[in-house]
This record gives structure tokens, C-alpha cells and sequence, in this order.
């Protein structure tokens, strides 16, 4: 039996999220569902038992289950409770996908047990589920140059000028992913963590 990860991406529902770098997480698994397959993948669809949209996808060692919640940012803990609940998964075997303005923009980090550092969804999934050893790749969005506060910065469709970096971004986080599930998080980190700035290369 192929090995279950549920790969849970944060975002927010509305249409008019869906292009802005809080969304990354949403974004990571459109990228997956675009490079795998189609003879790999069950198209995603809505699980009301779960409040998401889900998504297949069976590697040679392992299945992926692409999760995108339904709720809003802030309560993203909900939905990844139910899903660990109806997967009948542990915690262990879940990796969020986030946007992180900590981070400079092109920037992977596969990390574990750390704090929100002030993002909404992981600190509702903090709150949720009463604990924080979960691995997360973060993806870095950097900071607004202009001074404009962070949540309209994260809010905004992604600028023109950083729409290549983005893409060359997501298509490197979607190969994180998949050598998360089959080379485990140690060797994944060691590869993927080094990799600062790479879009800019």
C-alpha cells in the first residue's frame, strides 16, 4: 500500500485571492495538478465532509492528497483537523504550504515545530490542533518596498515584475513536494533549504 501525505495549501476561497501571494499554498497545488500525469491524478473536487477541495495524486511510493480548505485564512485549522480525522492520517504525515513574508521572495524553506510568525492560518492550525510539530514549506514573498502595511501587500493580485520569479517559484516548491513524500523531510530540507533565491540566478 502506497504511503498517504496530505498536503494541506492555506489560501482564502474568493476569486479574488486566487492571484495574490497569500494564496501560494492554493497556487503550489494547482502547479502539481498541472505537471503530474493526468493518468496519475483524480481531479480535484469538493469534500463537504471536510470543507476542502481535493485532490489525488499516485506517485511510484506514494499518494498525495492536495487539500484546499474552504474557510477563510484565519480558520484554516478546522478544516485540516477534519481532513487529518477523515484521512485517518497523522500529524506526521502532513505538509502545510504557506506564503512567508519572512522570507525573501524565490526563497523554499522546508521547515518543523516552529511558531506563526504572525501568519493567520498557521497560527489558527496552532490553536486547532493544540500543537506545532508540523512540517510546512514556507514560500518566500518578501516584503512590500513601498509603505504599505503587509496585509494589503499579501492581499493584492502579484505584481507584474515578479510574476517570473513566482512561476519559477512554484514549479521548484511542486518538486519540494513531491521529494518530500518520497525522500522524506531531512534529505528534502537539505536540498530545497540551500536553494535561497534561485529564481533570481
Amino acid at each position: 500500500m502506497l504511503k498517504k501525505f496530505l498536503i494541506f495549501g492555506l489560501g482564502n476561497p474568493e476569486k479574488r485571492y486566487l492571484e495574490t501571494f497569500h494564496n501560494a499554498g492554493w497556487q503550489i497545488i494547482d502547479q502539481l495538478l498541472k505537471t503530474e500525469s493526468p493518468k496519475k491524478i483524480d481531479l480535484i473536487k469538493k469534500n463537504s465532509k471536510i470543507n476542502c477541495l481535493v485532490g489525488k495524486i499516485s506517485l511510484p511510493t506514494c499518494q498525495l492528497i492536495l487539500t484546499k480548505p474552504l474557510s477563510f485564512m484565519n480558520f484554516s485549522g478546522q478544516p485540516l483537523l477534519k481532513a487529518l480525522h477523515f484521512y485517518q492520517l497523522p500529524l506526521e504525515q502532513v505538509l502545510i504550504l504557506q506564503d512567508d513574508a519572512d522570507l525573501p521572495l524565490g526563497t523554499l524553506r522546508f521547515t518543523f515545530n516552529g511558531g506563526s510568525g504572525g501568519h493567520k492560518g498557521i497560527q489558527s492550525i496552532l490553536e486547532t490542533t493544540g500543537r506545532r510539530d508540523f512540517h510546512r514549506l514556507r514560500l518566500g514573498i518578501g516584503r512590500p518596498k513601498e509603505k504599505k502595511s503587509l496585509k494589503i501587500f499579501v492581499l493584492k493580485k502579484i505584481p507584474i515584475s515578479d510574476k517570473k520569479i513566482w512561476q519559477i517559484t512554484l514549479e521548484k516548491a511542486v518538486q519540494g513536494v513531491i521529494s518530500f513524500c518520497q525522500n522524506g523531510p531531512e534529505k528534502t530540507a537539505s536540498l530545497f533549504n540551500q536553494k535561497q533565491d534561485h529564481a533570481k540566478s
